[in-house]
Formats: structure tokens, sequence, C-alpha cells
């Protein structure tokens, strides 16, 4: 056995508390001790003799809590060799004597052979037993229809309860007294024709089952579990004896562990409640995990629950992280989303984590926020949380991660994170004043002056060096921020733009100084504004091979991108990728030699561009969101090493709301603007990278004298460049032909139009205008005219000399 097991099994059971806590003032209480908290004095805190966390009940001023192996290392988990020295003083207090673990050996406890839980691995045994019998016809047949095969129910412990008297009947032909049964926890008439499962610690002995009905609506509670009187305990999440790694997944249900078990991941805990529980916490800690992610259902219940186990755990040394119960889409829980996508999607699901502090964040604006727009009084409550809530964290390690909270809060506010920050700092230092006022009193109430004024003094020489505040609130000068600024400035000498160029459309690379920040293209439909996209960012890898793409597409399938980017490369289009060339009349023969030439060329291209490309469609990933794109983003850079990123979205109108907000956000302007919002949170982490969303418009024309049809994409003002396409009205075509010919334009402008038409028609081209409504940072902008080829699936800026 290892040291934990030693620790768990021969030392604890014998462990005398109050010697442990021999200064915190114990008091017995029956099931529990009261006590004096180390952190606030008060004698608030609690410990159940069940139990190895002593915690201060005071919630809102203190939340301290520690564990009896930290407390005897000073507050500090131990680990390694602390460990050792730990458990060797807790023999000591127990009166046990250490014994140096074995790690050559197999890490396992033999099973207590004592008469209960032998009793219990004999009801194992024969519920097992009956899940093969007639009666339990239905129950297979329900297992089966949650996709368990009848070699995984034989790998597993699956058991079918027949009957109480049935049960008491057959243990006591093997032996067992009545009375013994009957204490035993399972003699239930409320289980009748459930499906049972064990439920084991780490050791592997059962401390529990679960009975779970079959029949979709019944009266009474879906799981049933013995209960604390008759022995049974969930001192241990589900699923503990299985536990691998050092990353930890928290799931609510039985058969979530089960179906991610039976797929592989070995690293799911089930809480069987929706909510960790003080003992399971205790057990989390003493195993004391690198990371824990909270992957609660898909409910209005496994949202509170992710966010009132945030609370539980935030100020332990494990590193928390939070699947948001939205992730799972149409899914209710891990179960049937493995059911759905498969455990592929689940991992890649888990791997879209985000970190606890930013969850909470979010949760804290849903709470606030009712509008699109913040109040001040919406505001003044929400920083109100945010302080209360990080008053409540004591960890060093997780006050280093609060930045998490203040970059999600100054994101949904538009607040600064100085400003946030300022707030945080005022929050302390007034902490700290009452923390010294409290003292103060507590002194006086003692009654003696010499103490009174020593602290007096102390708190006077205090005052006369400048207050410290934490590391990670403080906010950089100005003069430590230059190195970087011409660290950035460096980067830019001798380069001809500071975004990335696209190239094939030379003005709009000088316009906006290369393809950067967030670009809007809006478009009425069928002006091939995705081929634009597609375009722009695979000439940006073919010219940066320092950048990789994410191409995020809400309309087509991956394929179906796929297609048009052979198209593009290979100047052909769609109708001829797919079904062969009208030029080429031999049979089975699909493509002329030029044709073939530029097919066998594009693949060859392509592929090596997508070992830098990235595509999500809704089949793909269920759920897409500002974050899981710049995870992929993220993902995609350390693969790849690029440096450089571009991300398209295709398109913004028909980006899928997560289920979870749909109570929220009500309106199609707040819709709007919640879609905007997640492409500008893409944009403040792209720095300079360009993150280009084609969105549709009305069909717009003459747009520079129509207010009103420039008022309907009001919603899209807050990106850095606003480009609309459009075709160009008769008078426009007519002007811009006859100013190429060096003409003035009469009232015959009709009949040059008509000509121009008939020609582009001919030549299956159309001329359209690509209009900078919007530039920021001061950059001059004209219309550009361009061309759009249907045979070579192509933008060029118009060249009349090509066209005449």
């Amino acid at each position: 056995m290892n040291l934990l097991q030693f620790y768990q099994t021969a030392v604890l059971p014998y462990l005398d508390k109050k010697l442990v806590f021999n200064d915190l003032n114990l008091v017995d209480k029956g099931d529990h001790y009261t006590a004096d908290c180390p952190q606030c004095k008060k004698h608030e805190a609690f410990l159940y003799k069940n139990s190895e966390i002593l915690s201060c009940n005071r919630k809102n001023s203190c939340g301290y809590f520690v564990s009896l192996t930290a407390y005897i290392n000073d507050g500090r988990v131990p680990r390694g060799r602390e460990f050792v020295q730990v458990v060797k003083k807790l023999c000591q207090i127990a009166g046990v004597e250490f014994i140096k673990p074995n790690y050559t050996e197999e890490v396992r406890v033999p099973l207590v052979q004592n008469s209960r839980q032998k009793l219990l691995q004999d009801f194992l045994a024969l519920t097992k037993e009956s899940l093969l019998s007639d009666e339990a016809a239905l129950a297979r047949e329900y297992l089966e229809q949650r996709g368990w095969t009848q070699e995984q129910l034989s790998e597993y412990e699956f058991g079918y309860y027949r009957g109480a008297e049935y049960i008491k009947e057959q243990l006591e032909q093997k032996g067992y007294l009545a009375s013994d049964i009957l204490n035993s926890g399972i003699y239930r008439s409320d289980w009748h024709e459930r499906i049972v499962y064990p439920w084991r610690d780490l050791a592997g002995i059962i401390i529990n089952f679960w009975a779970r009905h079959i029949i979709g609506d019944t009266e009474g509670k879906k799981y049933l579990l013995m209960s604390s009187e008759k022995g049974g305990s969930k001192a241990v999440p589900f699923g503990w004896q299985w536990l691998t790694g050092n990353s930890i997944i928290i799931v609510e249900g039985f058969f979530d562990v089960l179906a991610l078990k039976a797929h592989s991941i070995t690293n799911a805990l089930a809480t069987a409640s929706a909510g960790i529980s003080q003992e399971q916490m205790q057990a989390l800690v003493h195993r004391n995990p690198q990371s824990i992610t909270l992957c609660y259902d898909n409910d209005e219940a496994g949202c509170k629950a992710t966010e009132h186990d945030i609370d539980k755990l935030i100020n332990t040394d494990m590193q928390l992280f939070v699947m948001p119960p939205h992730y799972l889409g149409g899914a209710k829980d891990p179960d049937e989303f493995c059911s759905i996508y498969g455990s592929g999607a689940f991992q890649e699901l888990i791997a879209l984590r985000i970190h606890a502090l930013r969850y909470k964040a979010q949760c804290m604006v849903s709470r606030h926020k009712k509008e699109a727009q913040w109040t001040d009084a919406e505001l003044v409550a929400l920083i109100d949380e945010a302080l209360a809530f990080i008053g409540t964290i004591t960890n060093k390690a997780r006050k280093a991660d609060l930045d998490f909270l203040w970059q999600e809060l100054a994101y949904e506010t538009g607040r600064t994170l100085e400003n946030l920050h300022e707030h945080s700092k005022n929050f302390i230092q007034k902490q700290e004043q009452q923390k010294r006022v409290q003292q103060l009193l507590q002194l006086a109430h003692q009654g003696s002056p010499e103490v009174i004024d020593a602290y007096i003094l102390k708190e006077a020489e205090k005052l006369t060096r400048p207050v410290e505040f934490d590391p990670i609130l403080q906010v950089p000068r100005l003069s430590k921020l230059l190195d970087e600024h011409e660290s950035i400035l460096l980067s830019y000498r001798g380069k001809e733009f500071i975004g990335l160029p696209q190239r094939s459309l030379p003005l709009l690379d000088d316009y906006l100084s290369g393809m950067r920040n967030l670009i809007v293209i809006a478009a009425s439909p069928a002006l091939h504004k995705t081929g634009l996209g597609i375009q722009n960012a695979l000439d940006i890898l073919i010219h940066n091979p320092e950048a990789c793409l994410v191409y995020v597409t809400f309309e087509m399938t991956t394929q179906e991108v796929i297609y048009a980017m052979r198209c593009y490369l290979a100047g052909i289009s769609l109708t001829t990728l797919l079904f062969g060339s009208d030029k080429q009349a031999k049979s089975g023969v699909y493509f002329t030699q030029e044709e073939q030439h530029q097919l066998e060329a594009s693949a060859k291209l392509l592929k090596t561009l997508g070992e830098r490309i990235t595509i999500l469609d809704l089949q793909t990933c269920p759920l897409i969101t500002a974050e899981v794109i710049l995870t992929q983003v993220g993902k995609l850079k350390a693969q790849t090493g690029a440096a450089r990123s571009v991300i398209v979205i295709d398109s913004l109108e028909q980006w899928p709301l997560p289920s979870d907000l749909e109570f929220v956000v009500a309106t199609d302007k707040q819709l709007n603007t919640w879609r905007m919002n997640q492409a500008k949170k893409l944009k403040q982490l792209q720095f300079n990278n360009p993150v280009i969303v084609l969105c549709q418009a009305p069909a717009l024309v003459h747009i520079k004298n129509t207010q009103q049809e420039l008022d309907t994409l009001a919603h899209l003002s807050s990106s850095d460049f606003l480009l609309i396409l459009r075709p160009l009205s008769d008078i426009e075509l007519a002007d811009a032909w006859l100013t190429y010919k060096g003409y003035s334009l009469g009232l015959e402008y009709q009949e040059h139009t008509s000509r121009v038409q008939d020609y582009l028609n001919k030549r299956q081209c159309s001329i359209y205008v690509l209009q900078v409504v919007k530039a920021n940072n001061g950059m001059a902008c004209d219309d550009i005219l361009v061309t759009f080829s249907s045979k070579t699936s192509k933008f060029e800026q118009l060249n009349w000399a090509l066209q005449d």
C-alpha cells in the first residue's frame, strides 16, 4: 500500500481530533466539535467527527478552513517529504507504529474482511446474478438503450434488485443473521425493480450502493442510496477507485462517470448531487490534484452548483477550471453528450474549459445586467459583489489568479482594468483598517494598557511607510512600459504594413495598412462575400508563412468550405470542380490539360497551407463562442509555431446564441449586440492580427446618399474597419466606363451601361464596389472597384485595360 492509503486506513481512524487541534479549545457537540478559528479567533469554527476539515462558520467575513494534515504542517498542504513527516507525527498522536510504505508493490489495500463488507459483497453478487434473470429484462433493455452492450454489462458491476424479501431470504441461506441484513442498509422495499451499483472508496471497499429507477416517470427520487444511519457513506466522490492522472473532472451523475470510463476517460468523479459535499472536498484536498474541472449538468441546478462549488473550492491549492454547462449544447449532461458526439468531442470540449474566476465574473454580470446598456446602479452592485467575493479569497495562489476575474469584468462593463484595480485597492485598504480596529477593540477588552500602547506605536510606525498592496493589483507606471513600446516599434521597422497583407487587392492593403484588427465585410446575398473572405484568408497565409487561420462557418459544412478553397486556388468554378469542364469533350476525361494542372497544383498548395488551417462548423463543434475560437487559435499556434493568426467568421448574423442566454438576450438588438461583442472579444486578444467578420446587409444602392440604409448596420459601427460590398448602380457603372474612356457622363448613359453589362455577362464577370465606410486610426480610404469572375472564383481590382 502507498503512504496515503496507510494514513487513511491505519492512522486516521485512530486519531483523537482533540489532540491534533489541541490549541483550538475543541468542545464536543455530539456529531461535531466547535473550535476557535485560527484566523478570526472566534469560537465559531466546527469539525465533524467523521471529517478532516476544520471550517469557520463566519462565511461572510472569514470563511477559513484547513485540513488536518495541513494544520499539522503550519497551514500548508503537505507533499512529498513533508507528507511523510506529517504522517509520522500523526502516528505518534494516534499511537500507531509508522510503517515505511512499499512503493514497488501494486498500489492496493486489501479489503477489510469483516462481516458487513462480506455481506455487501455477497449482496452485490446476488444483484449481478439477478440482472441476468427474466425478471430483469426491462432493466437490461433500459441499459442497452443508454448504450451499454451485453459485453460491457459483464465488465461492470450493474445489478438488479428483485425485492427486499428475496434479498433477505437469499442472504439468510448464506448464513447471515436477519438482524445484520436489516441493519445493513440494503433491505429496502423502495429499491424494488431498480438497477443497483456499488460505490467504492480508493481501497475498493464498498461504502454505499445507489439504486436507480428504470421507468421514465415514477413517484419518488430517481436515485436512492443507503442511509448514513445504516452505514451508507458519500465520503469520497463516486468513481474514486478508477481515478488516474493529476487533472480531475467533477460531474454530477453516476452514469456520467460510467459513460466516460467506458470511453477510456478515467479521471472523472461524480458528486451524486448538484454540488460537492464537505467530505468529498476533504478527500480531494488530500489527493491534491494539480487541477479540477467542474463539468455539471446543462440546467439551472447545474449552473447554480458550478458557481456554488467555485466558492467552496477557490481557497484550495488546486487550480480550478469550469466547463460552462451551456458548452454541452443540446445534451443535458456528459453521458448524453458522449452518446451523441463521442468521447473525442468531449475531450475537445474539456480542452476549452475556462478559469473558474472568469466563469464567476460571467455569473456576476448575468445577475446584474438587465438591459443591453449598464446603468450606474447595476455597475455599483456588480463591483460591490466582486469586491465582496475577492474578500473571501485567502489563498495566495488564487489571489494571483484574480486577473481572470478582472479582465472579464473589464470587458463586460467597458471599464478599464486600472479603474477596477483602483476599486480593489481601496477595498483592501478598508478591510485592513477594519481588521486593525477589531484588533484594537479586542486589546481594549482585555484591559491591558501596556499592550494597547505597544499596538498603537506599532500601527503608528506603519503609517509612516507607504501602504503596500497585492502586487497583482498594481498598475505599472508609463516608464515601465517604454521598453515594451520600443520593442513593438522595432517589430514594425522595415515592414510595409502593420497588419498582414493579402496582396490580391493592393488598395485594400494600402487603406488598412494590411489586414488587421476587427474588419467587418457586409454584403447583400449572392455577392460572393464568402468567396471574398476565403480569398483574403488564403492570400494572407500564402504571403505570410508566420500566420495560421481559424475559419469559423455557421452556414456551411467543413467540406463546403474546402470546396470553396479549392475553387479559388485552382481558379475554376464550383460546377467545374464537381462535374468537370464543359470544354472537355473526350469520354472519361473531365478536365482540360490546363485545368488538370491547376487542380493538382491547388491540391498540393492547400495541403501545405492546411497544416496552418483549422475549420470550425456547427457539426464538429456544436457550441461556438469567442472563448472556444480563441482556444483553437492557441492550439493551432502551439502546434504550428505560428506567431500571428487570422480569424474569419462566416457569417455574423448566423452565430447561434448559447441556450443558457436565451432568457437574457430577448430582442434582435440585444442579439446583434451579443454577436458583435463576441467578435470584439476575439479582437482584444488578436493585437494587430485580423478578425474578418462576414455579415449580411440589405440590398444597398447609392449608400452614400441613403442614411436610412446605413443605419441598419449601426450595430457594426464598433468595428475598426467597416467595408460594404455592393453592386454598382447603372449610372455608377456607366460613369466608371466613360471616365476610363475619357468621356463625360451624358443622358445616354443607359446605352453604355447596357453594353458594359452584356460584355461582362459574356465573360461571366461582375463589377462591385468595396466601400470603406469606416476606418479607425485616421486611415485615408476611398472606394475600391473590384471584379468577380464566376469562372475563376476570384476577386480582382478593376482594370479596364484587361476588361476592354
